[in-house]
């Protein structure tokens, strides 16, 4: 008998991911289960952009990606990521944090990449400025099956478009714990983590492979205590632990200390 837990971790997802697909029709009739019965929690209402009051100097942050960068389990995008992540580069950076939510629920890479990022983005970066890009992708990209190869190619798509107009600092947020979501059941959820962690390193060497763009694996900041009622997005202390992860990866980056955060 293999025993999975004195195997290196990247093997053991492989199995898990591979094991999984004989078990097909117990998944597809999971899957089919899940998409009729979850509940549908709208995008966090607008405003789309805002501003972390601080010091006299403006920082300017863009959010983009999927369902949680367009703030969905959070009633308003204060309370998201992009707020959250503000408020707390605000607090450390002693600067006055303009942010911007650019997301889209149920999106992929590739799609990010080929309607979103011109439509928004891009323009933005060209015509303005900006002092941090947090890319928050993958859980539809591991939902769907995305072939790893064209996820790379995707991801490293979107870091060369930001770097034709701009040379800002990119953050690639890692993937949550799919197989924490209570939402989703076993072995649909076993096998969904497994693939999300496997995307989650393609983005880990992605990030070592380009100047200026740093992977901030999750830790356990989503657990089922932490997700929205849904069962599957983070609930807004969810954003706000999340937020707290991604400003302490980005600032230590640049030597900077975090104060503690008051959920």
């Amino acid at each position: 008998m293999i025993n999975r837990r004195s195997l290196p971790e990247k093997v053991s997802d492989h199995l898990l991911w591979w094991g999984g697909l004989s078990m097909l029709p117990v998944l597809a009739a999971q899957g089919m289960k899940v998409r009729r019965t979850i509940l549908r929690l709208p995008p966090a209402g607008p405003p789309f952009f805002g501003s972390s009051k601080g010091g006299d100097k403006d920082f300017y942050l863009y959010v983009t990606g999927e369902s949680s960068a367009a703030g969905v389990g959070a009633l308003t995008h204060s309370k998201a990521l992009s707020g959250c992540l503000a408020d707390r580069l605000s607090t450390a950076l002693d600067m006055n944090v303009r942010w911007r939510a650019i997301g889209k629920n149920g999106i992929k890479a590739e799609e990010l990449r080929r309607d979103i990022f011109p439509a928004t983005l891009l323009p933005a970066l060209k015509d303005g400025r900006a002092d941090l890009i947090v890319i928050a992708l993958g859980v539809n990209d591991a939902k769907g099956v995305t072939p790893r190869k064209q996820w790379r190619r995707d991801v490293c798509g979107m870091i060369s478009d930001i770097r034709l107009y701009s040379q800002t600092p990119i953050l690639l947020a890692g993937l949550p714990p799919v197989q924490k979501f209570s939402a989703l059941p076993s072995p649909l959820s076993k096998v969904l983590g497994a693939r999300a962690r496997l995307l989650d390193r393609d983005l880990a060497r992605i990030a070592e492979q380009w100047q200026g763009v740093l992977h901030m694996p999750m830790s356990g900041e989503l657990d089922v205590n932490n997700l929205a009622r849904d069962g599957f997005h983070p609930s807004e202390k969810g954003y706000a632990l999340w937020a707290e992860s991604l400003a302490s990866g980005y600032l230590a980056d640049l030597n900077v200390e975090l104060e503690e955060p008051s959920l």
